[in-house]
């Protein structure tokens, strides 16, 4: 045993030609070689832990240690990709340590609930920000009750902020997004952007996501948390639930984008963080009493083998716990996500059932 040598994940990145690029203090981002990632090259899903020398793609859901990366990118067996891996071995990434920090237990439901709504009572909506949710399709009213706000970029203005949250009773340590900087001073998510609450089936907020203003690498969407950092939790991928007007029950990928489909439709949207983010979902559903489901995740999973075996992973999960289901179809020229396609007034397809939404909630025949 003593003559097996350690292969560390950035090693492995390295001779696949990844990339990778530093994220926090313990993981790197790089494109998915097995599932090719998404169509912007500024998109990196793949996560690299160097002190596991694991690997885990948010978008395909494949994941595991550096050897087992080798072998599914290469398309050969974990021995021989070992075999490879020693007799080629590049200059070895010596295994990081983490820096020792402070990791408070995650705040119950109750407790972020009442900080982020204390919190974004403090803050504003940009006029940048205003339009951009305008141009979704929601009316100003919508957009303030939803509770979308802009993330200020002063460190100053954040620290005030927080200060007044404690002076009024509300707890910031184990509420994912908030931390205490090198000086001691609380502090919360500074990247510029606008926060997205995430929603239990109660209303209460129990995370929230960032839309950012330059994506850069790892998408649109970041979670509103400072992972490696003194005094912070990271967040969980929470099941967001944006209620409609009628019985109707779809699933869809994202908070922003249920949220919008939600107000544009009438009916009831669960957003999840990804296809592969749906663990908990079949439980909530029934707990909610859902007996039927429309899955409307973005028209790219007819062009992506792992993410179309994401949802029909979905769909057997939900049939398991007897929830019945249909997946929603349309052109991708008429947009990408359903928040697009209803906007743009594409013909929907669920399950062989041509519907223009926008015509049967607007009343056109």
């Amino acid at each position: 045993m003593s003559d097996i040598k350690e292969i560390h994940i950035l090693d492995v990145a390295d001779r696949l030609g990844l990339t990778p690029q530093p994220k926090t203090r313990t993981e790197y981002v790089a494109r998915c070689p097995i599932c090719g990632d998404s169509n912007d090259k500024r998109h990196k899903h793949l996560y690299l832990n160097i002190v596991e020398d694991k690997y885990y793609c948010t978008r395909c859901g494949i994941g595991g240690y550096a050897i087992g990366l080798y072998a599914k990118a290469t398309g050969i067996d974990t021995k021989e990709a070992y075999r490879e891996l020693i007799n080629d071995a590049p200059v070895s990434h010596t295994a990081v340590k983490p820096s020792v920090v402070n990791v408070p237990d995650t705040a119950d439901i109750k407790t972020r609930d009442e900080t982020y709504t204390a919190l974004l009572k403090k803050l504003e909506l940009y006029i940048n920000h205003t339009a951009d949710l305008r141009r979704r399709g929601l009316t100003v009213k919508e957009i303030i009750s939803r509770g979308y706000r802009s993330v200020p970029q002063e460190a100053a203005a954040r620290q005030s902020i927080c200060r007044a949250l404690i002076q009024t009773g509300h707890m910031l340590k184990g509420v994912p997004g908030f931390y205490t900087d090198d000086n001691g001073n609380w502090d919360f998510y500074g990247s510029a952007g606008y926060l997205i609450p995430v929603r239990d089936v109660e209303g209460r907020i129990q995370g929230m996501q960032v839309r950012l203003d330059s994506p850069g690498i790892g998408g649109k969407y970041r979670w509103f948390s400072m992972p490696d950092k003194d005094n912070s939790v990271s967040a969980k991928s929470w099941v967001h639930t944006s209620y409609g007007i009628d019985d109707e029950v779809w699933i869809t990928e994202g908070p922003l984008k249920a949220d919008v489909a939600s107000f544009l439709t009438g009916h009831t949207f669960i957003g999840v963080a990804g296809v592969n983010a749906t663990k908990g979902l079949a439980e909530q559903l029934k707990q909610m009493g859902i007996k039927e489901a429309v899955v409307a995740f973005d028209m790219d999973f007819v062009r992506n083998e792992h993410v179309e075996e994401a949802i029909k992973h979905l769909h057997a999960s939900l049939k398991k716990a007897g929830i019945k289901t249909a997946t929603a179809c349309w052109h991708p020229g008429m947009g990408k996500g359903i928040d697009d396609a209803i906007l743009s007034g594409a013909n929907i397809e669920i399950t062989g059932r041509k519907v223009s939404l926008l015509k049967r909630i607007f009343g056109a025949k």
